[in-house]
């Protein structure tokens, strides 16, 4: 019998940053949203949006980072949170060097929220600020109550992140892979994919999770062992119904 190790809660950092984004074909986006934090300049806002799995929280959890290396002051939240709490969560982040704001889809339809980021965004443009927010529609669509908002939104930049290819996300799995210690191979990259749900979110997921059951089992990540892996979930999701 096969001895197993219980892996250890010890990995490589593994947090979003602008090396560890693959452009595919937002290299004029990943540019802009750089320079903007390294020059410490608001030129206007910026708002990305796209579907899911694109990869927005990433950059804006990197855009904040890359704030914190240059010391600016800046914070990341997220809409999905936000709106569980009264209004005046919003309230003096005009001070700061880098407000990025997630989700921002969501206030469409809440006036109390559509105003309340529609003050932050005309405090922030006094201060000289830097809005960033990410959004999963375009502006057009969001139904927003207050007409002064969107076009607050339409003011500065607007960008569509174009998700990645196939070939783009093998890049960004195998990318992941080494900053977490282990090595995934062209052809293991190709059969998640095929086998797998194929957004990066649950991509990357499901790599934390190989990551550890090969720890555990002691053994590299081949095709077999990913089959085994799959074969498991699915038998657990059955035994679950």
């Amino acid at each position: 019998m096969i001895s197993t190790q219980i892996p250890l809660n010890i990995q490589l950092p593994d947090s979003a940053s602008f090396d560890n984004f693959i452009l595919g074909k937002n290299e004029e986006l990943f540019n802009k949203l750089k320079r903007s934090i390294n020059n410490r300049s608001s030129e206007g806002s910026l708002l990305f949006w796209g579907g899911p799995g694109v990869g927005k929280t990433h950059l804006l959890q990197a855009a904040c980072k890359s704030a914190g290396d240059h010391e600016f002051s800046s914070a990341y939240l997220s809409f999905k949170d936000l709106l569980k709490k009264p209004t005046n969560e919003l309230d003096n982040l005009e001070n700061l060097d880098l407000i990025c704001l997630d989700d921002v889809d969501l206030v469409a339809g809440k006036k109390d929220w559509e105003q309340a980021l529609f003050h932050l965004y005309n405090r922030a443009f006094d201060s000289g600020a830097q809005l960033v927010f990410a959004s999963s529609q375009a502006i057009a669509n969001l139904n927003l109550i207050l007409s002064d908002l969107s076009s607050r939104l339409a003011w500065g930049f607007v960008y569509r992140i174009q998700p990645l290819s196939d070939e783009e996300k093998i890049q960004a799995m195998q990318l992941r892979s080494r900053l977490r210690g282990f090595i995934l191979t062209e052809k293991v990259g190709q059969y998640l994919l095929r086998h797998c749900p194929r957004d990066s979110v649950a991509l990357f997921n499901l790599l934390d999770e190989l990551d550890r059951a090969s720890l555990a089992a002691q053994r590299a990540i081949t095709i077999p062992f990913v089959k085994n892996l799959l074969a498991s979930k699915e038998k657990q999701a059955e035994e679950a119904l």
